[in-house]
């Protein structure tokens, strides 16, 4: 027996009770013994304190043995009631089971009657402890159950259950499942080659095992990719009996990766052709017009010459916009200061670089040390004669801002569009190119001017 047994024992003789309260408790330690002499007062201990067991008298004044129990059940259908009385007769002890007593023990002259009272308080409890434990388990597990139903209702994975020779045992209604499933394997059922393959996958989990985690396949009957885990399903012994498996679609996932790897073949084909096809005849000429200016003094011939150079560097910075905007594959946490200062010792300025708080983000370092000069570039060309920029911390990332006057009015949706400047020895691609790296690592970027200053805001956390 674990645990204390608690029995409250009615009885209107209080001395015969407190001999029976003595004798219990020297059969077990676990029994803790209350006395209760009238009848009536019972239903008011049992709501008032807990109790393992009721132990009573039949032949009581006011209230009897079975009445005492009839009211003890309608509030407390389970609790175990022993029946301990003086007064025997086939009759009581039939009226007693009927009326739902746990067991029914005659008093006796001798201590041997009083072992056997223990022994059935025992028993009682430790079964009703037991149905108590079974009952918690089966709740426990309704509740699973009804959670269990309730993802498998909502969330878009089609999950199933197989037996020992891959034959479908249980199979959720999302996606793929059907009752005319069960029983038959993907390939009786499918009646194609990927499901035969499948069918021998799942045999050779069976037989070795060993799960299969996150594969993908193309299913060419639907058009679709999906991607699959399985496990071996395995006995209280740790056999195996069977396969559990989830399968989930994938094709809008492959199909962005398809289109990531066409960007990314653009962008290199887009590389290559400016950065070879373009520049080098480009170069070519412009060395050519450079031998030609020693021959013959022009000033149209330093016009060509500058314009060759415009263009060798729009060149360039088209190069710097589509590398900026390749997908982001690794990153580090980078302190931004660190990087700031370093970028800023970079520019040919006047100006002061201060920096507010202590941003820190993930990132690529090189995208970021570029977009970085690209914003500080910009503030100080912007921020006036000898600019103050600050770098400053912000709850979604960071923020860079000048005390210049900021953008002409009604231009604000322009400022990151290609080739947009308000100076006429720039191109106009650095804010272009800082969107595009903030975009490539799923960020974004904004400009605002109503504070009195020009602030360009980093958000590198989504809003919320």
């Amino acid at each position: 027996m674990d645990g204390p047994v608690r029995i409250l024992q009615v009885d209107d003789d209080p001395q015969f009770a407190e001999v029976v309260a003595e004798l219990l408790a020297s059969h077990s330690d676990h029994f803790d013994v209350e006395i209760e002499s009238d009848p009536a007062a019972v239903p008011g201990r049992l709501a008032s304190d807990t109790f393992d067991c009721v132990v009573s008298d039949y032949q009581m004044p006011g209230v009897d043995g079975l009445q005492l129990l009839d009211r003890v059940r309608t509030r407390y259908p389970d609790l175990p009631f022993v029946l301990f009385t003086g007064k025997g007769s086939e009759e009581i002890a039939s009226d007693a089971i009927a009326a739902g007593v746990t067991d029914y023990v005659r008093k006796g002259t001798g201590t041997e009657r009083v072992a056997i009272l223990a022994n059935r308080i025992e028993n009682a409890v430790e079964q009703h402890r037991a149905q108590q434990r079974l009952s918690d388990q089966t709740r426990s597990l309704r509740r699973k159950d009804r959670v269990l139903e309730a993802i498998l209702e909502h969330v878009p994975v089609h999950v199933y259950v197989k037996d020992e020779q891959a034959r479908h045992t249980w199979v959720s209604d999302y996606g793929f499942g059907s009752p005319a499933l069960v029983g038959q394997t993907d390939a009786e059922y499918f009646d194609a080659e990927w499901a035969e393959e499948t069918t021998r996958e799942e045999l050779e989990i069976i037989e070795t095992g060993e799960p299969i985690v996150d594969q993908e396949r193309y299913d060419p009957e639907r058009d679709i990719w999906v991607r699959n885990t399985k496990v071996p399903w395995r006995d209280e012994d740790g056999e195996v009996t069977g396969v559990v498996g989830a399968t989930w679609d994938v094709t809008e996932r492959e199909d962005a990766k398809r289109e990531c790897d066409r960007y990314h073949r653009l962008v290199e084909g887009l590389r290559t052709a400016v950065s070879h096809e373009l520049r080098n005849p480009l170069q070519l000429a412009a060395g050519r017009l450079e031998l030609v200016t020693e021959d013959c003094n022009s000033e149209h011939l330093s016009t060509v010459l500058q314009a060759h150079r415009d263009l060798e560097a729009r060149i360039e910075t088209t190069v710097t916009l589509a590398e900026a905007g390749e997908p982001v594959d690794e990153t580090s946490t980078i302190d931004v200061e660190t990087l700031a200062r370093e970028s800023w010792d970079r520019l040919d300025t006047a100006g002061t670089l201060a920096v507010d708080g202590d941003p820190t983000i993930e990132a690529e370092a090189k995208r970021l040390e570029q977009l970085l000069e690209e914003l500080l570039e910009n503030a100080e060309v912007h921020g006036g004669p000898e600019p103050t920029v600050t770098v400053r911390e912000t709850a979604a990332g960071f923020a860079v801002t000048d005390e210049g006057p900021g953008p002409p009015a009604g231009e604000h949706d322009r400022l990151f569009d290609v080739g947009y400047t308000t100076e006429a020895d720039r191109h106009g691609y650095g804010l272009a190119i800082a969107r595009t790296i903030a975009e490539a690592h799923g960020w974004s970027i904004d400009i605002d001017d109503s504070g009195g200053e020009t602030r360009v805001d980093v958000r590198t956390q989504a809003r919320e």
